[in-house]
């Protein structure tokens, strides 16, 4: 029996739930163990007195509540999953949400639905919808957390998953205080091996690479040519604020900018008549090679944590080696981009707001994943990243105009009433999910599809009633607009 009921002496009453004691200290909190500070002298827990430790209230408390856009994602996906349940189910009624779930069989007919799809889990990108104080996978924040506060600088805001030494040493550091009632302090000299030494850090600083970029009247057109022609169908990059920083000169400060400006002229030449896009006395074909030649130079830093401009450089890399000679040449760089996403955490969701560098980065791992998806497929090979592997949110339904930036973030509202372009790029993601599920049971391997329990002589033609199934779903989800 619990103290709280050998206060009162009467049991706990039907729907009684437990709440944790308001006002725990410092230590408790970290812990996550009761605490007992407001009923004892001074505020002093019966926990820190045992153990001869400050009971200390200074630590603000963490804030509870939501995942951001948790009860949106959810409204509309039981909005979806109602919609296709009364396309293929016209007889079953669906009862209003205040009434209990079990006063009809609709939820197991729902259930038996659903359950076989691959894309039930994923109808907004992959996201958990898991909202629990203590989600084990959300673990991977804390870890990072902790590396900042060891000032390891090699490996801030880097991911680590459940598997990693980092994430055991976390939970050894953590049971060893719960034991001693005080919190480990790792001396800095522990760390020395982690620290970029000099010789490393040679490969770290970037030299100022000279780049040509085309004239200015050039430069213009190839810019405004991308933005018409290419980002609508991989829409990796902010266009008001690519276009200020051209005209404000920072690719000719920033050579991981510059790089990026280089391959989008590079990519948007293969649009433009102008001869000046071709090299001297060749074809056609030559088109924007004077640009991308040049990125080939830039060098790639070991040791040096990946940014956004990056990924973005791994994905027009992508697009343009696909229009030459070697198609094939551009999956390797598709899997470079894909695990300098993971290495910076980019394949999971966050608990945060969204903001204008996250809402970018979700864009460029996804705009990653559609160009592998589809090489995988043309190329019969095995994808960098499977679907299972990550858990990031589509992008936010918002055209780049109306984004609006602030030094209080960044808000993403779209004009009632204002078709977004966006729509094609979701309807491209979920395409990208069917093709990936294709490639994983019809194409796989034999021992890839035994592990998967596709055996018999029934299965192929399950899995295409399947992917029948998924179509005509993928079909129904499309906005009126867009069909």
């Amino acid at each position: 029996m619990s103290s709280d009921e050998s206060g009162t002496g009467k049991p706990p009453q039907k729907g009684w739930k437990k709440r944790r004691l308001q006002g725990a200290c410092d230590a408790c909190r970290r812990k996550k163990i009761k605490c007992d500070s407001r009923n004892m002298p001074g505020n002093q827990c019966s926990n820190c007195r045992a153990f001869n430790s400050p009971c200390t209230h200074d630590e603000p408390a963490k804030k509870r509540g939501p995942k951001s856009n948790y009860v949106t994602r959810l409204e509309k996906r039981v909005l979806k999953l109602e919609e296709i349940l009364k396309q293929f189910q016209p007889d079953v009624t669906i009862p209003d949400f205040d009434e209990p779930a079990s006063s009809t069989g609709t939820s197991n007919n729902v259930e038996n639905s659903t359950k076989d799809s691959p894309l039930s889990d994923n109808l907004d990108g992959g996201a958990a919808t898991d909202d629990s104080d203590t989600d084990p996978d959300m673990e991977y924040i804390e870890v990072m957390d902790q590396m900042k506060k060891m000032s390891l600088h090699m490996m801030d805001n880097r991911y680590f998953g459940p598997s990693s030494n980092l994430a055991f040493m976390r939970k050894a550091f953590s049971m060893k205080s719960e034991q001693t009632g005080q919190e480990v302090n790792v001396k800095k000299e522990h760390w020395k091996n982690w620290q970029t030494h000099p010789w490393e850090q040679a490969t770290v600083e970037m030299s100022r690479n000279t780049f040509y970029f085309p004239p200015p009247d050039l430069l213009a057109d190839l810019v405004e040519l991308y933005f018409t022609q290419f980002h609508p169908y991989m829409p990796i990059m902010h266009e008001p604020t690519f276009r200020h920083s051209v005209v404000s000169g920072q690719h000719h400060l920033d050579p991981r900018f510059g790089a990026v400006v280089l391959l989008v002229c590079a990519v948007a030449s293969r649009a433009s008549d102008d001869p000046r896009v071709f090299l001297e006395g060749m074809s056609e074909h030559s088109s924007g090679w004077r640009w991308f030649v040049q990125t080939r130079e830039m060098p790639r830093a070991l040791f040096d944590m990946p940014s956004l401009y990056d990924l973005q450089f791994c994905s027009l890399s992508a697009e343009f080696l696909l229009a030459t000679s070697s198609p094939q040449s551009a999956w390797t760089m598709i899997g470079l981009g894909i695990r300098y996403g993971v290495e910076m955490g980019l394949h999971r969701q966050r608990p945060e707001k969204p903001n204008y560098e996250t809402e970018l980065s979700k864009r460029a791992f996804w705009g990653l994943y559609v160009l592998d998806r589809h090489l995988c497929l043309y190329h019969g090979r095995p994808p960098a990243i499977r679907d299972e592997d990550f858990d990031l949110e589509f992008p936010i339904i918002c055209d780049d105009e109306y984004w609006t930036i602030n030094e209080g973030g960044c808000e993403f509202i779209q004009p009632s009433g204002v078709h977004s372009r966006m729509d094609y790029f979701i309807m491209h993601l979920r395409l990208c999910q069917i093709m990936s599920f294709a490639v994983r049971t019809l194409y796989s391997i034999r021992k890839a599809k035994q592990a998967e329990g596709l055996v018999g002589a029934s299965w192929p033609k399950n899995i295409v009633s399947q992917l029948d199934s998924m179509l005509n779903g993928w079909i129904f989800q499309m906005p009126e607009h867009s069909s």
